[in-house]
């Protein structure tokens, strides 16, 4: 009786890694008898090596190697990390003949700390020195090299900003007073109003800056204070502290030309309400019989506008305004009008 018996074939596998290691062996072999012929002297070790990269370029390989930080502190404590991998195509045989990573640093006060070995690719951590400057590293594998480089900056803090405008106990109509002074070149100038932050500023290849209130103050006394920053994130103590007061005129509305249509009205009955004010006014609010209402500065023009409800009972109503700046001061005007309810 005869058995079938079923064989899976891996015959193109079996053939490729047959070749590929065909051509080792031959590459091997000639690389070494050049070498026997030409530099009988040269050891086994410095062989192997031109060994294996000879063999490197048969397969495609590319050395990735980067820094997980473009500057550090040169404390003598911080430290970065370089991750650096060889990739490489071919069979899994061919990646045991690689040349192995090699890092170098070629300049800097830089120290290496540990090195891990992990499946994909391999972690250095160096630790900063104390003498800022450029650090220069190169990774190396065989014929391959890549060279990175990263900043290490002096981490004292820059000194504080000077305040030359405005001058301490000013009184300033203006809700957004600008904030002038001179601080290190090319740092960031972080304002503080009353402990708030309130604006930012770059300064230039002076020192020199100017920041703006991004929020409109209230009337009223105000503390300002300043805050420099580096391009490395190292914040300055923050300036002398000055005290400024805002005082601003009041909001005015053109009581000659407020309108009420229709007026008289009947009882329930919606009424239109016209009101020009001053360009600073940003709101407006209208009470009629503890009701409020919000007028709209529809095509911003300072004149606002807006529905009311009669009341349903007949009589002469007061109207009264609200009105807000951008600060959000408040200015009141009482009985601006009569409605008539009939």
């Amino acid at each position: 009786m005869r058995h079938l018996v079923s064989i899976q074939s891996n015959k193109p596998l079996f053939l490729g890694g047959v070749i590929f290691l065909s051509l080792l062996i031959i590459i091997s072999t000639s690389v070494l008898f050049i070498l026997a012929v030409k530099k009988p002297k040269l050891s086994s070790e410095t062989a192997t090596q031109v060994v294996r990269n000879a063999f490197a370029k048969l397969i495609s390989q590319e050395l990735e190697a980067s820094l997980e930080k473009e500057f550090l502190p040169a404390d003598g404590k911080s430290t970065v990390v370089l991750s650096a991998s060889l990739n490489t195509g071919g069979p899994a045989e061919a990646k045991e003949m690689l040349p192995s990573l090699e890092v170098e640093v070629l300049e800097g006060d830089l120290t290496l700390l540990k090195k891990e070995e992990k499946e994909l690719f391999t972690l250095y951590t160096f630790q900063a020195g104390t003498k800022p400057g450029r650090a220069k590293l190169e990774i190396k594998a065989g014929l391959l090299k890549k060279t990175l480089s990263l900043a290490l900056f002096d981490p004292t803090p820059p000194s504080p900003p000077t305040i030359e405008a405005p001058q301490n106990e000013s009184v300033l109509g203006n809700t957004r007073p600008s904030v002038a002074g001179s601080a290190q070149a090319h740092s960031t100038i972080t304002l503080f109003i009353d402990a708030f932050e309130n604006g930012r500023a770059e300064t230039d290849d002076k020192g020199l800056f100017s920041v703006t209130p991004e929020t409109p103050l209230k009337n009223g006394p105000h503390l300002i204070r300043l805050v420099a920053e580096n391009r490395y994130g190292i914040k300055s103590l923050p300036s002398e502290s000055i005290k400024i007061t805002i005082d601003t005129q009041a909001l005015e509305v053109d009581l000659d030309n407020l309108r009420l249509e229709p007026n008289p009205v009947s009882r329930g009955e919606m009424v239109n309400l016209f009101v020009p004010a001053s360009l600073e006014t940003s709101e407006l609010f209208v009470i009629l019989s503890n009701t409020q209402y919000e007028l709209k500065n529809r095509y911003q023009s300072s004149v606002f506008s807006g529905r009311i409800i009669a009341p349903k009972t007949p009589g002469n109503y007061p109207l009264t305004l609200l009105a807000y700046d951008k600060a959000k001061n408040t200015t009141f005007f009482s009985n601006v009008a009569t409605l008539n309810v009939t």
